[in-house]
């Protein structure tokens, strides 16, 4: 999902990493899905890379909240 977002808006990986204020490596962690990012950097994606849908996603997927209470909305999210 995070490198899709990434390459749909044609930034390369050093690129994003250094926008989002991360290494090169704990991003390609991040959009392997060998680690989970803490909101603070997804909100971060979803600015730069142009696609609030990333943090509902990340609402869906790992916040505990949102796993919870599975928000229709967040249900309706691919």
């Amino acid at each position: 999902m995070y490198r899709d977002a990434r390459e749909a808006v044609g930034m390369s990986r050093d690129g994003a990493a250094y926008r989002l204020h991360v290494g090169t490596r704990t991003l390609a962690y991040y959009e392997a899905g060998e680690r989970t990012p803490g909101p603070d950097v997804v909100l971060e994606m979803s600015r730069e890379y142009r696609n609030p849908d990333l943090t509902l996603r990340y609402c869906r997927e790992c916040c505990p909240i949102g796993r919870t209470y599975s928000y229709e909305m967040l249900n309706n999210i691919d």
